[in-house]
């Protein structure tokens, strides 16, 4: 009766010790954001209903499992004990439109880019909570990084723009950073083009411009080049000389090596007669702000 009472404790002890080094084993020594990825693990198996609806499979929960790793690929969602994360369609711009809850700008410098990236998630994020890691560190932006309009490139979900000089970089990643003192929530890695435009500056150099007529309305035709060894993207405002806080963004893609002449558009100078209206500036080939008025 003794005895067999002893083996019974002795094969729960075993069981209770293999439990406990299965839990430590499925962290990363020495990872700590992946520790603490994998802590959120039993946020959903307290919740059955977000457990089912994740994981209809055991397949797609190995996936999840995978995904909470702190190292992510770009499209993968990051699955945190607030909510979930994921960062998609990099791009990397000369120039951006910030946008806030007033007005649209242009942003741009002759030696800083914008990794341009889709948040998604069920998380409320503010752009300052990301940030780009280049070597393994995460420097402090030339700017805050900003929710972005988007002009020539799509966003299907809400874009932010994180400044970022223009040098080489080895490797490179999108990082979610809540707080300083929360440290790294998760990264996503940026593949080997994306990190390759880091060190690129993109230049175009405006060689035409002339106010026309296109179907009886306004329009700007541009011609610009390319002068940069990748693609590039035009980007600039345009305003009506009669009142200075209205303008509208214009842009257009210009291929590595091409020179486009493009027509626009634009609706916030539809005031002036196609016969009279003019540039009220003069315009070089750096010029990004055209001011339209009449003769």
């Amino acid at each position: 009766m003794h005895r067999r009472r002893v083996l019974s404790l002795i094969g729960a002890v075993g069981l209770s010790m293999s439990v406990s080094m299965s839990g430590c084993l499925s962290s990363e020594p020495g990872d700590a954001e992946s520790k603490e990825a994998n802590a959120s693990s039993p946020e959903s198996a307290k919740n059955p209903a977000q457990t089912a609806s994740h994981s209809p499979s055991s397949n797609s929960t190995a996936d999840r499992t995978e995904q909470r790793r702190f190292q992510l690929s770009v499209g993968q969602t990051a699955y945190l004990s607030t909510g979930t994360v994921s960062v998609t369609d990099p791009t990397v711009q000369g120039s951006a439109f910030g946008t806030d809850e007033i007005r649209l700008f242009l942003m741009r410098e002759p030696t800083q880019q914008f990794v341009v990236v889709e948040i998604k998630g069920t998380l409320e994020v503010s752009p300052a909570a990301f940030a780009l890691r280049r070597d393994g560190q995460v420097p402090v932006p030339p700017s805050d990084p900003r929710y972005i309009a988007p002009v020539i490139r799509a966003c299907s979900a809400s874009c932010i723009g994180i400044p970022v000089e223009t040098r080489p970089t080895d490797s490179a990643a999108i990082v979610y950073q809540p707080s300083e003192s929360a440290g790294v929530r998760a990264a996503w890695s940026l593949d080997a083009d994306t990190v390759r435009r880091l060190s690129v500056q993109p230049t175009c150099q405006l060689r035409k411009a002339q106010v026309t007529e296109s179907d009886g309305n306004v329009a700007l035709r541009l011609t610009v080049a390319n002068v940069s060894p990748r693609d590039a993207g035009f980007r600039a405002v345009v305003r009506p000389a009669y009142v200075a806080d209205v303008s509208e963004p214009i842009g257009f893609p210009v291929p590595e090596g091409q020179t486009v002449t493009q027509t626009v558009v634009p609706s916030e100078i539809q005031v002036y007669d196609p016969e009279e209206a003019t540039f009220t500036r003069p315009v070089t080939e750096d010029t990004r702000f055209f001011t339209i008025g009449s003769e």
